[in-house]
C-alpha cells in the first residue's frame, strides 16, 4: 500500500523514505492503573541520514561537532495522506551510518507526565475561606465548589470554629487544570455527581502566607536606633508601614516585635548602613546583628565592612533569620560593630536607606479560628496521580487521551461508555490481512476470582463497607485484594430534626484536635426549621456492596467484560484515513463479534498487529 508520508520535528519538514523502518503502537487505559499506562509510542523509527536531517538536529558526519538536540525532547508531527497521523514529542536515540533512529511518544503518558509526583498540597493556587463567627454555612441552593456545610466534626454544628470546610472532587480537579493546564473531561450527565456532588471534607489546620498575610505580617521601616543598649548593643527602632501593626511595639517609634506563643517569627529585610568615621580600621570590623529578648540571643548574623566608590565605609544588612517562639516574648533586634571580643555600639552610623525595612512575619504552623483557611495545604496529602486512582478506583473509571478538544485534555470514561458507541462501531471484518493467524486466548490481565476492593482503614469508624466481585474462571488464583482506596468510610449520625449528616470526629468535647483519615462524602440537604442548608453524608450508595452499591453500579459492565475474558490476535490493513479517524472508545465489529481494543501496533505499510478484547452481548 503507498502511502504519502511527512513528518516535521519542532516544525521543520525532515527527508523520509517510505521503506524506512517504523512501527507504532497504540495501547488502551481499560483495565490498566494509571500508573502503568503506556502511551501510544514508536517501536522504531528511523529517517535517513541526509544532510538536511543533519543540520535540523545539529548534527555532523565530524564527531568532534557537538549538539544539544539528543538531549532535549522535541515537537514531532506525522501526516499521511495529507491527515495528521501522530502528533506528540520524539527524542534521538540512535546516529547510524545510514539512518538517525527516534523514539516518539504521544497521548495519556505526554499529559499524565506533567502531573507526575505532583502533589495536591503543592497546586497554585491562593484560595481561601474566612474562618470566623460571621462565616455561613452554604445554602441548599448554592452551586458553589468549597465552603462550609453541615458536618459533625465531634463538637455538633452550633459553633462554627469546631466546623471545617469541604471541597469537591470537581473543585480539586479545576485546581489541577489551572495549575497544569491538563484538562478533565467526563461525562456531566452519567457523572456529574460524582464529580460535584462528592465532598472531600478538609480536616487539617494547615497555615500558609495566605494565613499570615494580614494577620501575622507586618511591614516596617528601620528609622533609627539606640545607641545605649547594654553590652555595646544598639536596638534599632522603627515604624509601621503596612500590615498588622499589633504585632510591633505601641511606643512611636517602636523598638520591638511582640511574638506569639507556639509560633514561628521571621524577620527579612535589606537595610543600608554607614560607618561612623569614629570608627578606627573600619575594614577589620564586622557588623553584628542579633535577636534577642536581652535574655536570649534566637538568631545571629555577620555583614562584612567595606568601602564604596565615594571612599565611604558601608555595610549591606541583609536579614534573613527565622526562629520558634515556646511563649510570648518582645523580640528585639539589636546591632554592634565587633573585632574578635572588642565591640563598638552604633553611635554615629547613618541609615541610608530607611525605606527598605524588615518584613516580619509570626508563623503559625495551624490555622486559628478567625483566620483565613488556605485551602490547597489543607487537601489531602497525596499525590495528583494517587488523588486521580481514587477516583477511578471508586468508581470503575479509566482515563483516555482526548486529542480532538486539544492536547493536554483527559477524559474519564467507563467500560460501559464503550458499549454505549456499539452503535457506530468500525466494522474490520474485511480488513483482516491473514485469517489463518487469527488467534483467540482466555486469560486477561492479573485478576483473581475474588477481587476485593476496600476503602482506607480508620479505626475510629464503624462502619463497615468494603466488598468484592466475583469473577468465574477456575483457572486463576483464588483472591487477591484489587485495590484500597486513600479514602476512609465515615459514620453518620441523624439529629433531632431527623437529619442524618457525617460524623467526623476530629474535635472532642473538650475541643481537643487530633486529625484522622480523609473522607469523601456524598451532598444531602440539611433542613432546620427556617432554612435548608447542604451537608454530607456517607450514603449506602457510598458502600461497595447492596444493590446500590458502587459495584452494582458503576463495576457491572466492568466486572461483566473480563469475568470470562477472551482476547483475539489478528492483523489488519489499515488506511491513512482509518488511523486519523480512529477513536479507541469506539468498538470494533470483526465476523458478528464486538471488541475493544487493548494494542494495536502498525507498521509504515498500514500493517496492524491488533490485540482486541471481546465483549459479550450485554443483558
Amino acid at each position: 500500500m503507498n502511502t504519502i508520508r511527512e513528518v516535521y520535528i519542532d516544525e521543520q519538514q525532515i527527508d523520509i523514505e517510505n521503506d524506512n523502518a517504523a512501527g507504532y503502537i497504540f495501547t488502551s487505559p481499560i483495565f490498566r492503573d494509571i500508573t502503568k499506562i503506556l502511551s501510544n509510542r514508536t517501536t522504531t523509527y528511523k529517517v535517513p541520514k541526509t544532510q538536511r536531517n543533519l543540520t535540523i538536529f545539529g548534527l555532523s558526519n565530524n564527531p568532534d561537532v557537538y549538539s544539544i538536540f539528543p538531549y532535549r525532547e522535541h515537537t514531532f508531527e506525522e501526516i499521511r495522506d495529507g491527515l495528521t497521523f501522530i502528533k506528540g514529542i520524539c527524542t534521538l536515540l540512535k546516529s547510524g551510518e545510514e539512518d538517525l533512529e527516534l523514539s516518539v511518544v504521544w497521548g495519556n503518558t505526554i499529559n499524565l507526565l506533567k502531573l507526575k509526583d505532583l502533589k495536591l498540597r503543592d497546586l497554585s493556587s491562593s484560595e481561601y475561606l474566612t474562618w470566623s463567627n460571621d462565616t455561613p454555612f452554604l445554602p441548599d441552593s448554592s452551586t458553589a465548589q468549597k465552603g462550609f456545610i453541615k458536618i459533625d466534626f465531634g463538637h455538633g454544628l452550633n459553633d462554627i470554629q469546631y466546623i471545617h470546610p469541604s471541597v469537591t472532587y470537581d473543585y480539586i480537579l479545576k485546581l489541577i487544570e489551572a495549575d497544569t493546564g491538563v484538562q478533565f473531561i467526563y461525562d456531566v450527565e452519567k457523572f456529574g455527581d460524582v464529580f460535584t456532588k462528592r465532598w472531600v471534607p478538609l480536616i487539617d489546620k494547615n497555615a500558609n502566607q495566605i494565613t499570615w498575610a494580614d494577620k501575622y505580617f507586618v511591614r516596617t521601616n528601620i528609622i533609627g536606633y539606640n545607641p545605649t543598649g547594654i553590652h555595646s548593643l544598639s536596638y534599632f527602632t522603627f515604624t509601621g508601614i503596612s500590615g498588622n501593626l499589633d504585632l510591633i511595639g505601641y511606643s512611636f517609634p517602636a523598638s520591638h516585635i511582640k511574638g506569639k506563643k507556639d509560633s514561628k517569627v521571621t524577620i527579612q529585610s535589606s537595610t543600608f548602613l554607614k560607618v561612623p568615621n569614629t570608627l578606627v580600621d573600619p575594614a577589620n570590623y564586622q557588623l553584628r546583628v542579633i535577636v534577642t529578648d536581652w535574655l536570649t540571643v534566637y538568631a545571629e548574623q555577620y555583614f562584612p565592612i567595606t568601602m564604596n566608590e565615594d571612599g565611604d565605609y558601608v555595610s549591606t544588612m541583609d536579614l534573613d533569620f527565622s526562629f520558634d517562639l515556646t511563649e510570648d516574648k518582645n523580640i528585639y533586634i539589636v546591632a554592634q560593630y565587633r573585632k574578635g571580643i572588642s565591640s563598638v555600639d552604633l553611635d554615629g552610623t547613618e541609615i541610608l536607606v530607611p525605606s527598605i525595612g524588615p518584613d516580619i512575619y509570626v508563623k503559625y504552623d495551624e490555622v486559628k479560628f478567625g483566620d483565613k483557611y488556605p485551602i490547597v495545604p489543607n487537601l489531602p496529602d497525596l499525590t495528583v496521580v494517587d488523588f486521580l486512582k481514587n477516583i477511578m478506583w471508586q468508581y470503575g473509571l479509566f482515563v483516555f487521551y482526548k486529542a480532538d478538544i486539544n492536547n493536554s485534555a483527559i477524559q474519564f470514561v467507563s467500560v460501559s461508555d464503550i458499549y454505549d458507541g456499539k452503535y457506530k462501531a468500525y466494522d474490520w471484518t474485511n480488513l483482516i490481512a491473514d485469517r489463518k493467524n487469527m488467534l483467540m486466548t482466555y486469560v486477561y490481565s492479573d485478576y483473581a476470582q475474588k477481587n476485593i476492593i476496600k476503602y482506607k482503614k480508620d479505626d475510629s469508624v464503624k462502619t463497615k463497607v468494603d466488598g468484592y466481585f466475583i469473577i468465574d474462571n477456575q483457572t486463576i488464583p483464588k483472591e487477591k485484594e484489587l485495590f484500597e482506596l486513600y479514602f476512609a468510610p465515615s459514620d453518620n449520625i441523624t439529629d433531632v430534626n431527623a437529619n442524618t449528616y457525617a460524623y467526623i470526629p476530629i474535635y472532642d468535647e473538650s475541643g481537643n484536635y487530633k486529625s484522622v483519615s480523609y473522607r469523601v462524602l456524598k451532598q444531602k440537604t440539611y433542613i432546620d426549621t427556617e432554612d435548608s442548608y447542604m451537608s454530607a453524608l456517607f450514603d449506602k450508595d457510598m458502600y461497595f456492596m447492596g444493590d446500590n452499591g458502587l459495584i452494582k453500579k458503576y463495576y457491572d459492565t466492568y466486572q461483566f467484560i473480563i469475568n470470562q475474558p477472551a482476547v483475539l490476535e489478528c492483523y489488519v490493513y489499515l488506511k491513512g484515513l482509518d488511523l486519523y479517524t480512529y477513536n479507541e472508545l469506539v468498538p470494533i465489529f470483526i465476523d458478528g463479534t464486538y471488541y475493544m481494543m487493548q494494542e494495536i501496533t502498525v507498521n509504515t505499510d498500514g500493517l496492524a498487529k491488533c490485540k482486541l478484547i471481546r465483549m459479550p452481548y450485554y443483558r
